[in-house]
């Protein structure tokens, strides 16, 4: 993972925090037989090479208060294909198998609403979803995160 921080002070209580975060996942060949999490059938025997994943995310965070913050998540990820070497062995209705998935990408985004009661606990909510996809799961998803430090 590589992350990098910077908050500027725009004026007054007014600041903006912004991050951008890069990571990508190395994965490791696994063998598989019969019906699994990739695929198969009856009779699969192989070796599946997940694909690698690079996710990068760009998120910002304006102090529109001393308790007020809006703030917003930026994600796209990227997965390599999965690839298969062995045999597909056939589904129940006695068709080839599948193992393995295309190369997928997604744009998502989390814009949320913090509010803070002190310098010690806040909450924050808000939603993440999907705004572009290729070869990948559509979502959405509402958000609620109650942060406490002491």
């Amino acid at each position: 993972d590589l992350v990098l921080y910077k908050v500027y002070n725009l004026s007054g209580h007014h600041f903006l925090s912004t991050t951008y975060s890069a990571a990508y996942t190395i994965t490791t060949p696994v063998h598989v037989h019969g019906f699994n999490v990739y695929g198969g059938g009856i009779g699969t025997n192989g070796r599946v090479l997940p694909g690698n994943t690079f996710q990068g995310i760009v998120s910002f965070e304006f102090t529109l208060t001393r308790n007020w913050v809006i703030a917003i998540d930026n994600v796209y990820t990227h997965i390599d294909a999965t690839k298969f070497y062995g045999a597909l062995g056939t589904t129940s209705a006695g068709l080839p198998a599948t193992v393995g998935a295309h190369s997928s990408e997604q744009i998502s985004f989390a814009p949320a609403i913090e509010y803070n009661f002190s310098a010690n606990f806040g909450i924050e909510a808000g939603c993440w979803f999907t705004a572009w996809g290729r070869n990948s799961t559509e979502f959405r998803s509402g958000v609620i995160s109650i942060d406490y430090t002491y």
